[in-house]
């Protein structure tokens, strides 16, 4: 059995997946009578007469490297200051997602809920979902860097057999640190019988697994987190999920638009840019009037950003780009080189004769 360290992992791929147990007193959902094993024992529930809906969500934390086949037992890092647990040594998340979702029965019932869910993650600002129109039929092996897949399934990697959602991070070693790079969710088909707020809870649940949250059972300012593993409480992030997503957010590329110049037919910008992360040159998107013109590298030595940031020297950039004479709207974007992410330096005006 291998443990995940990052510092002993050259490059992998993994999945943790964690799982929920959910508990509410409101109306139970209207699915059939069916047993759970909730625990040590089992019990049966009537929805037309149990007060409680007390359907085990997840199991709780279950790795394995991708690579190897090998368990990877869930260590977490609790920060009950702040009102969230983790994973111990993943840091960062992709930043940019795509999700998918894969064609399976009814999942396209769901999408409502899953928009909803989605919109609360991008109002954070430190991650950005975006749904993908159409579904997929499989998940690719291996995954894909800024994916994550969702499917309606009775069968998922969590452990038992009586769960209604699971998910997890797939993780890489990058730059030193783990990255939750991608993810995968399970919703079991008894969730399309759950109410809206309860649909979305499970959703929003998975995806905080997703990008390596783990449960926190504790109340936090006054109340139960999203990632509670029993309670309903929040359908969307609390501070304490907020406070955990911010933990995890990947350090976006930045750097100074310093000058730019009009000549006969061209123009020059110059300024630095570095990654969030990597000490390595990053390249810079050059827009003109809101359209895509070329990308430079910041790779040109800058002694005044070493002296200041101590991540060595190049990272400064000087670009000629030929333009139509008048007066134009110049735009620099930082772009991360192993993600999508990117970040506006500043917007200037030039004129080129």
């Amino acid at each position: 059995m291998t443990k995940y360290s990052p510092r002993t992992h050259s490059r992998f791929l993994n999945t943790a997946a964690l799982v929920l147990t959910l508990s509410f007193s409101t109306v139970a959902p209207a699915f059939a009578t069916q047993q759970y094993q909730p625990g040590a024992g089992t019990q049966t529930y009537n929805p037309t007469t149990a007060p409680l809906f007390d359907a085990p969500i997840d199991s709780g934390g279950v790795a394995a490297d991708l690579e190897t086949g090998e368990v990877i037992p869930e260590k977490q890092v609790s920060r009950s200051d702040l009102g969230y647990n983790h994973y111990d040594g993943i840091r960062y998340t992709n930043g940019d997602y795509t999700l998918k979702l894969i064609a399976s029965p009814q999942i396209e019932q769901l999408r409502p809920s899953i928009a909803a869910a989605v919109t609360d993650f991008n109002k954070t600002g430190t991650v950005n979902i975006t749904i993908a129109n159409e579904t997929i039929p499989a998940k690719p092996r291996p995954a894909i860097r800024g994916e994550i897949y969702m499917e309606v399934s009775t069968v998922s990697i969590c452990e038992g057999s009586s769960w209604a959602g699971c998910g997890g991070p797939l993780i890489i070693n990058e730059d030193g640190v783990g990255k939750a790079v991608a993810g995968q969710t399970w919703i079991h088909p008894m969730v399309l019988n759950f109410t809206s707020n309860q649909r979305q809870h499970v959703i929003a649940h998975e995806l905080g697994h997703a990008l390596s949250l783990l449960h926190y059972d504790k109340k936090f300012a006054g109340k139960y987190q999203l990632m509670h593993s029993s309670s309903y409480d929040s359908t969307v992030l609390a501070a304490g999920d907020l406070a955990g997503v911010n933990y995890l957010e990947h350090p976006k590329p930045f750097g100074n638009f310093e000058e730019a110049l009009g000549g006969t037919g061209t123009f020059t910008v110059r300024g630095w840019a570095l990654d969030g992360l990597n000490n390595g040159a990053i390249s810079v998107q050059i827009m003109i009037d809101d359209a895509y013109r070329t990308t430079t590298q910041a790779n040109a030595y800058r002694p005044d950003v070493e002296s200041f940031y101590r991540r060595g020297g190049n990272h400064g950039f000087s670009a000629t780009v030929v333009s139509p004479p008048g007066e134009h709207r110049i735009c620099l974007y930082a772009k991360h080189n192993k993600t999508t992410m990117s970040t506006q330096l500043a917007c200037r005006y030039v004129k080129v004769r």
